[in-house]
C-alpha cells in the first residue's frame, strides 16, 4: 500500500541515512498531516479523489491548501529547512537563502519524497562547497609551505651563486694572469716571426729588385735595336737615340727634361751639364723638383750649399726606418732635400748615390753618450764639463778627390747613449725593466753570470755599449759612432758593407756614472773622436778609449760584467753605476764602477776603394746629442 506511512519513513531511511536526520516531533507531525489526507474512497488508474467534490476525477496536479500545526522541519545543522507555506506549498530552504517550491503530488507522500530528494540535491551541492572548501584550505596550506620551501631554496641558491661568483672572480683573475703572459710570450714569438717574415721579404725584395733591373737592362738593351738607334729623336727620347725611359742616359750637351736622362750630369736649363761647367743655375731633378748651381758648386737650394743627413728623429738603441726620414723630410719642405730623391734605405743604413763626378766634402759627428738625468738635473746634454753627463762625440772633416757619379755610399749616423735610470720608473734597482739588446750590439766580458744576465740600458745604434746597472741604475750606455761606407767608385756593394768597409769614422761618446744617483757622486763619460778617444771620469774603475788598433781596455777583475771595447763597438758598463764605452773605429771600453765609460775612436784614414782622403779636422769631444753628416759637391 503506497499510502502506508511506513513505507515511506523507510524511503526516508534508505535516501537520507547519509545526509539527513529529522527530528522526531517534526516528522510526524507532516507523516499525520498527509495520513489524514488518506479518503476512503478508492479510485481506478488514471484518476484521483476531489474532495469538494467527493468523487474521483480524471489524474491532475493538485495542490494541498491544508495547513499543518508544524510549518518547517530542518536538519540538526540547520544546514536544509524544509517548509509548508501559506498557499500549501512544500519549500526546500538552504541556510539562509531563498526557497525552492516544490509542486505537490497528487500525495503528500509524493511530495515530501521529492522535497527529500531535493533537499538530498542541496546537500549534496553543500558538502562539494564544503570539500571545495577543504581543497581551498588545503592549497593555500600548500602554496605556503611552497613559499616557504622556495624562499629556503632561494636563500640557498643565492648563497651558492656569491660563492661561485666569488670563485668565477678569482678563476677569472688566474685566467686573466694566464691570458696575460700567454698573449705576451705569444707576442714575442709573432714578434720574432714578424722579424723572420721581414728578412725573408727583404730579401725577396732584393731578388725581384735585382730581377727587375736586369730584365728593365734587357728591355733597354732590346729596344735600342728599334728606336733607340735609329739616328732619329723618337717615342720619348729628350735627345737622339737617349733619354726618356727607354734608352740610355744622354751625355753632356744633349738635350734632357730632368736628371734622370743625364749620365754623369744633371739637367741644368734643359741640357745635361754639371755646375762645376755652367757656375750657376737651376737644376731639373724631376719634374717640380729643382737644385741650384752655386759658384760651381751642387746645392739643394740657393742659399742652403749642403746635403745633410741625421737621424731622422731617433735616439738610442733602434736605428731609424725609411719612414722616418720621408715624414722628416716632407715635414722639412722637400727643397733642402732635393737631392735626397735617390735615396734608398737599409738596416738604419742611408744609401746615396753621386749624382755626378766630383770632389765631395764630408764633415761627421759621433753621438753623445748616455747621461744619468737623475744627477745632471736633465742640464746634462750641453754642459760636458758638469755631472754625470755622457762623453761628447767627436768631429771629422775631409775631402775625397775623383769621386765617379754613381757611387753609392752607405751612411750610418750614430745615435745618443741611453740613461739606466731612463728604463724604469723607481731608484730601487729591483724595480728595474731590463731590456733585449739586439744581437751584435755588445761585447761579451767572459763572466758567465753577467754575459747571460742582461742590460739596464741599450747603447746607442752603431756601436754604442750597454750597461748592466744590476746593483744601482746610476749609469748609461754609450753613444754611437757615424760613418760612410763604400766598395768602389761608380758602382755599389752586392750587399750590405761591414766595417771594413768604412772609410770616414767619428767616434761616440762614453756613458756617464751617477754612483746611487747622487749629484755628490757624478762621472763623465770619456769623450768621442780623435785617433784615441777619451778615458771615463774614474772614482772606481774606469773604461779606456778606443784606439786606431785596439779597443778601450778596462780596470780591474770582470767580476762586474764590464768588457773592453772592440773593432766598431763599445764595451759594456758593469753593475755598479757604471757607464758603457761609446762606438767608434775602436769602441770605447766599459767601466766597472762608479766611473764613466771610454770614448771611441775616430778615423780618417780612407780605403783603396775611397782613395786618399784630405783630412781637414779630426776633434775630440765635439757633438753634444745625436750624430750627423753634411756632404757638400765641389767643383
Amino acid at each position: 500500500n503506497n499510502n502506508n506511512p511506513h513505507y515511506y519513513w523507510k524511503q526516508l531511511e534508505v535516501i537520507g541515512d547519509r545526509f539527513i536526520m529529522f527530528r522526531f516531533a517534526p516528522v510526524c507531525a507532516l507523516l499525520l498531516f498527509c495520513v489524514q489526507d488518506v479518503h476512503a474512497v478508492t479510485c481506478g488508474t488514471g484518476t484521483v479523489y476531489d474532495k469538494e467534490t467527493d468523487s474521483c476525477v480524471a489524474e491532475s496536479v493538485q495542490r494541498m491548501r491544508r495547513q499543518v500545526s508544524t510549518p518547517s522541519i530542518s536538519t540538526l545543522d540547520k544546514d536544509l529547512i524544509f517548509e509548508i507555506g501559506s498557499d500549501q506549498q512544500i519549500g526546500v530552504r538552504s541556510g539562509a537563502g531563498d526557497v525552492q517550491k516544490i509542486d505537490t503530488k497528487q500525495t503528500c507522500s509524493e511530495a515530501i519524497m521529492d522535497a527529500v530528494r531535493v533537499g538530498y540535491i542541496m546537500n549534496r551541492e553543500i558538502d562539494q562547497i564544503k570539500d571545495l572548501h577543504r581543497v581551498e584550505l588545503d592549497l593555500n596550506l600548500k602554496i605556503a609551505n611552497l613559499s616557504e620551501s622556495l624562499n629556503e631554496k632561494q636563500a640557498i641558491l643565492q648563497s651558492d651563486v656569491d660563492g661561485s661568483i666569488e670563485q668565477l672572480t678569482k678563476d677569472q683573475k688566474d685566467a686573466i694572469n694566464d691570458l696575460t703572459t700567454s698573449v705576451n710570450e705569444k707576442l714575442a714569438e709573432a714578434s720574432n716571426q714578424t722579424a723572420k717574415q721581414l728578412a725573408d721579404q727583404n730579401d725577396a725584395f732584393k731578388k725581384d729588385k735585382l730581377k727587375t733591373e736586369n730584365d728593365l737592362k734587357l728591355v733597354k738593351e732590346a729596344v735600342p735595336s728599334f728606336t733607340c738607334g735609329d739616328n732619329i729623336k723618337n717615342g720619348d727620347e729628350t735627345d737622339v737615340d737617349c733619354g726618356g725611359a727607354y734608352c740610355q742616359p744622354c751625355a753632356k750637351g744633349k738635350k734632357c727634361a730632368a736628371s734622370s736622362d743625364c749620365t754623369g750630369s744633371f739637367c741644368i736649363s734643359g741640357t745635361c751639364n754639371t755646375c762645376a761647367t755652367v757656375r750657376d743655375g737651376t737644376i731639373t731633378i724631376a719634374p717640380g723638383v729643382t737644385a741650384s748651381c752655386v759658384g760651381g758648386k751642387t746645392q739643394p737650394t740657393a742659399k742652403q750649399e749642403f746635403l745633410e743627413f741625421d737621424t731622422c728623429g731617433r735616439t738610442g738603441h733602434y736605428p731609424p726606418t725609411s719612414a722616418d726620414c720621408q715624414a722628416q723630410w716632407r715635414d722639412a719642405g722637400q727643397e733642402k732635400f732635393s737631392l735626397h730623391t735617390n735615396v734608398q734605405f737599409e738596416g738604419g743604413t742611408q744609401i746615396f748615390e753621386a749624382p755626378v763626378d766630383g770632389t765631395y766634402e764630408w764633415s761627421l759627428w759621433g753621438a753623445q753618450g748616455g747621461t744619468d738625468m737623475q744627477c745632471c738635473q736633465g742640464s746634462g746634454y750641453a754642459r760636458p764639463d758638469t755631472g754625470a753627463t755622457g762623453g761628447w762625440g767627436g768631429f771629422v772633416q775631409v775631402t775625397q778627390r775623383n769621386v765617379k757619379a754613381g757611387t753609392k755610399f752607405y751612411i750610418t749616423v750614430g745615435q745618443r747613449g741611453v740613461d739606466c735610470f731612463d728604463s724604469y720608473t723607481s731608484h730601487n734597482p729591483m724595480k728595474r725593466a731590463k731590456v733585449t739588446c739586439r744581437v751584435g750590439t755588445y761585447n761579451p766580458s767572459g763572466h758567465s753570470y753577467y754575459d747571460g744576465y742582461g742590460f739596464n740600458a741599450c747603447g746607442g745604434f752603431n756601436g754604442g755599449g750597454p750597461a748592466i746597472c744590476i746593483n744601482d741604475p746610476g749609469g748609461s750606455s754609450g753613444g754611437g759612432a757615424t760613418d760612410v761606407r763604400m766598395c768602389g767608385m761608380g758602382k755599389g756593394c752586392d750587399v750590405l758593407p761591414g766595417l771594413t768597409k768604412r772609410f770616414v769614422v767619428a767616434g761616440g761618446g762614453g756613458g756617464g756614472s751617477c754612483e746611487g744617483n747622487r749629484d755628490s757622486s757624478c762621472r763623465r763619460g770619456g769623450a768621442g773622436g780623435g785617433l784615441t778617444g777619451g778615458t771615463g771620469q774614474r772614482q772606481c774603475n774606469t773604461g779606456y778609449g778606443g784606439t786606431q788598433s785596439a779597443g778601450g781596455r778596462i780596470e780591474g777583475s770582470t767580476d762586474h760584467g764590464q768588457s773592453r771595447g772592440s773593432l766598431g763597438q763599445g764595451g759594456t758598463g758593469g753593475r755598479n753605476d757604471a757607464g758603457g764605452g761609446g762606438g767608434g773605429y775602436y769602441g770605447g771600453g766599459g767601466a766597472r764602477c762608479n766611473s764613466g765609460g771610454g770614448g771611441g775612436s775616430s778615423f780618417v784614414g780612407g780605403t783603396k776603394e775611397s782613395g786618399t782622403l784630405v783630412v781637414a779636422k779630426n776633434q775630440q769631444g765635439i757633438r753634444y746629442g745625436e750624430g750627423r753628416v753634411v756632404l757638400r759637391i765641389l767643383p
